[in-house]
């Protein structure tokens, strides 16, 4: 064991830390009992990965204990690490406690203290995956304003996937020159605008991810990607909406001429405006009707005759604006028959 503990620690430093960044933090900072030459190792690791599942006994359910621990574990491995850069910072915060009000308390009293660490050794990779129980009544999340103002951050992706009705509070002000891949998963917004402020706020992004990205009820519910540099999109709405007073957006005007592929999986409420797709290499289409009577609201001033005829006239406009792509896969046994 001692000489297999010697050959590995006589590697090169970059490659030790390539290993590691395939690891959660526990394990790596479990490393530093391994030998002498290993004991600091953890400390000087780019890449911080931590996910309370780790902190589970296997086949128990989580409790409050474990949680205490987990959220101690981060501000121990922040603070002691020292001041050197973060490359990537991944947190998967995973509940499935009766006890959510001390849950959420440890959540909210740590997570952006934990985000403005990150930000101030200049992270450049920040994923937020946070994983609700259905006994949550309302999740509301405010993230600091200066993560979305971040000079060295190059991906973003917060994920609020769960079974709560969790909204995220999003600046007026956002500035984010480097940032090249942006995901938003299952939250709700209050206004659009912030929405179509954050994708313009972003000059140098290339990937963009929507999955269940839902908006306050207004006059105006139209998204607007006008992006010059995106090559990737990926838009996904087909999951059953719980609060009436929210929606999906009712329009999304795309002008993207760089854009490469295109993933598309939305209900037919949706009208999109296809601008400028002219370097579109492969799309993914798959469009179906409402599937909740939430959806079936945004077109209340249509019949159902109406819409028999209003649906297909959406889908070939939306084709239409398709007549560059290389590749088009159409996968869904229920889209809207064109006659």
């Amino acid at each position: 064991m001692d000489d297999e503990v010697e050959r590995v620690g006589n590697l090169p430093e970059a490659l030790i830390h390539h290993v590691l960044s395939f690891l959660d933090m526990k394990f790596v900072v479990q490393t530093s009992i391994l030998s002498r030459r290993w004991r600091y190792v953890w400390t000087t690791v780019s890449t911080l990965v931590f996910s309370v599942n780790e902190f589970a006994s296997p086949g128990t359910v989580l409790h409050s204990v474990q949680m205490n621990k987990f959220t101690r574990f981060i501000d121990k491995v922040l603070l002691l690490r020292g001041i050197s850069d973060i490359k990537k910072f991944h947190l998967h915060w995973v509940d499935n406690l009766f006890d959510t009000y001390t849950v959420r308390e440890l959540l909210k009293d740590h997570l952006n203290t934990w985000i403005l660490v990150s930000l101030s050794r200049n992270v450049q990779e920040l994923l937020i995956q946070i994983d609700t129980a259905a006994n949550y009544h309302y999740l509301e999340i405010r993230f600091p304003h200066c993560l979305f103002n971040s000079q060295s951050l190059r991906k973003l992706v917060l994920d609020l996937t769960g079974e709560v009705e969790s909204c995220v509070l999003l600046p007026k002000l956002m500035d984010l020159p480097s940032l090249k891949y942006l995901s938003l998963s299952s939250f709700y917004i209050q206004d659009v605008n912030s929405i179509n402020k954050l994708i313009s706020s972003c000059p140098v992004l290339e990937s963009l991810v929507l999955r269940e990205v839902w908006i306050e009820n207004s006059d105006d519910m139209s998204i607007s990607i006008e992006s010059h540099e995106l090559k990737h999109l990926e838009i996904v709405s087909e999951s059953e909406l719980r609060e009436p007073e929210y929606q999906t957006a009712k329009t999304i005007r795309l002008s993207t001429p760089k854009l490469i592929s295109f993933v598309c999986s939305a209900y037919v409420v949706q009208e999109y405006c296809l601008e400028n797709l002219s370097s579109l290499v492969t799309a993914t289409i798959q469009m179906t009707l409402e599937g909740s009577l939430h959806l079936e609201g945004v077109d209340l001033e249509l019949s159902v005759k109406e819409k028999n005829k209003a649906y297909p006239k959406r889908m070939r406009e939306f084709l239409r604006g398709l007549h560059n792509v290389k590749e088009l896969t159409v996968p869904s046994p229920d889209l809207v028959q064109i006659e």
